[in-house]
């Protein structure tokens, strides 16, 4: 009997271990496109390009939205040294996007009557010159003939569980995103 107890105990010990390894790994890094903290929280933000070179499996990246997208200031463009691979998320990194800037949680972003039509929007441009037209309408498609220096790629995901350490344990996400200004010939 006390050997089943001291086994018992042992196991759950054990079992204690392990779960608050895999809880003090995961980590969540805050975005916005004028960051310039270490990300660890909405007042110290980040960029979406260095969130992203710190994340491993199983962190939580919480990218800034806007209600209006009206200037080039509210976009996360694809910076020139990445034009031909775009923001690479790695495997068993989620990537969320639609934040107002005061959420606790992934569910407390606010939508607008549905759960995928998220109030603030996060956009990823491929738009590295910074010379598409910019406005609500033509965000996603513009009309201008300016798009020839966009990135080829905007969000590249890379699966190899050995970019991340993933261990097949943690999913790879993407939510809450606008994506465009890509120029792939």
């Amino acid at each position: 009997m006390i050997r089943n107890l001291i086994r018992q105990s042992v196991l759950a010990l054990l079992f204690l271990v392990a779960v608050s390894a895999v809880m003090a790994q995961s980590k969540i890094y805050y975005v916005s496109p004028t960051g310039t903290g270490d990300g660890s929280s909405w007042t110290n933000a980040t960029t979406l390009t260095d969130a992203l070179g710190k994340a491993v499996a199983g962190d939580q990246i919480w990218v800034l939205g806007f209600e209006q997208i009206d200037n080039s200031n509210k976009l996360y463009i694809v910076p020139k040294s990445m034009k031909t691979t775009g923001f690479t998320l790695k495997s068993g990194v989620q990537l969320y996007g639609g934040f107002a800037g005061t959420e606790a949680s992934v569910d407390d972003r606010e939508t607008l009557g549905k759960p995928y039509q998220l109030k603030y929007r996060s956009v990823l441009s491929g738009d590295i010159d910074n010379n598409d037209q910019v406005n609500n309408t033509s965000l996603i498609f513009p009309a201008n003939q300016t798009r020839g220096e966009n990135a080829t790629h905007v969000l590249s995901i890379n699966m190899a569980p050995s970019s991340s350490g993933n261990n097949n344990t943690y999913p790879t996400v993407v939510n809450g995103f606008s994506i465009g200004g890509g120029q792939a010939d």
